[in-house]
């Protein structure tokens, strides 16, 4: 999968990753495939430190394995060393400022292994952060400025408003929202850890070199990017065709609809594509009922909700 390595000695170079294991274990009653970060080393192709997780991994995966990697006393060991270099495939979680952190204090060099297949796609650039949420969800997008949606896509977690921008649903109603946004050169693999909504996708316009989100609230759109997150830049990722396409995943602790905190997490991934059909779960009866009287109220002229109030008044 990886280039090859040149000889080595131990401890010279350690490799990690996050793969999956070809066993099933029971969940609440449901079969799920471990999921184990690792860290090997090249010389010896021993297992230096592992962790395992029946949910999709993180930083603390990436930390958690290092920690069994670094210790000898009981339950870790035996390697119990520190690599010269340690090498992953640019990973979201060894990126992560956290992980970052504790190689420099470990005094680890760390070098970025690409793969040598073009099946998989490589993270470009990633935001981690936390948005409080509007009561109707948030746009995420490609454009300077996005008026509020003459569309709201019931029955789907996200749909297009305008060509360049999407609006998305979430369960929670004002209340806090993790969300993460990765920017990949190629479409990504699909998540697999089975605990969340299935993904749909949509296609989007690029009209800027930079993303933007914006919170909703009834007739009002603001801006909901936090202040000490730079922005994503985008520009010289996607050449000239200037369409990208966006997976959206949902997680949701609490998944009924309500206002506060849900433990709701989305992951949005973007990659450039041509544009193609989008893919969403099929619309019910009351669904569409829904979208038809969005539409009609968003419709309504003006006057409708305007009276003409007298002095006495």
């Amino acid at each position: 999968m990886f280039l090859a390595r040149p000889p080595a000695w131990p401890n010279q170079v350690w490799e990690t990753d996050h793969v999956q294991a070809l066993v099933l274990d029971g969940v609440d009653g449901k079969p799920r495939r471990p999921l184990i970060t690792w860290f090997t080393d090249c010389a010896t192709n021993a297992i230096t430190g592992v962790a395992v997780t029946l949910v999709r991994p993180s930083r603390k995966s990436a930390l958690t394995a290092l920690r069994s990697a670094l210790l000898r006393e009981n339950p870790y060991g035996p390697f119990g060393s520190l690599p010269e270099k340690v090498r992953g495939d640019r990973g979201k979680d060894f990126l992560s400022r956290t992980a970052t952190a504790a190689f420099d204090l470990l005094e680890m060099t760390v070098e970025d292994l690409r793969c040598v297949t073009r099946e998989l796609s490589m993270l470009v650039h990633q935001a981690d952060f936390t948005v409080d949420l509007g009561e109707s969800g948030y746009l995420i997008g490609f454009t300077e400025h996005d008026d509020y949606p003459e569309e709201m896509p019931y029955g789907w977690r996200c749909g297009p408003s305008g060509e360049a921008s999407a609006v998305v649903r979430p369960t929670t109603d004002t209340g806090p929202l993790q969300l993460t946004i990765q920017i990949h050169d190629d479409q990504p693999a699909r998540e697999t850890s089975g605990d969340g909504e299935p993904a749909e996708e949509i296609s989007l316009r690029v009209e800027t070199d930079s993303l933007h989100l914006d919170a909703l609230d009834p007739g009002e759109v603001s801006d909901a990017w936090p202040e000490d997150e730079p922005p994503l830049p985008l520009g010289p990722l996607f050449g000239q065709d200037r369409w990208v396409r966006l997976r959206l995943y949902c997680y949701a602790d609490d998944p009924v609809p309500g206002i506060g905190d849900h433990g709701e997490r989305h992951l949005i991934q973007l990659w450039p594509a041509p544009p193609a059909a989008p893919v969403h779960p099929a619309l019910s009866e009351e669904d569409r009922r829904a979208r038809a009287q969005y539409a009609a109220h968003t419709s309504a002229p003006v006057a409708d909700y305007t009276t003409d109030l007298t002095p006495q008044d």
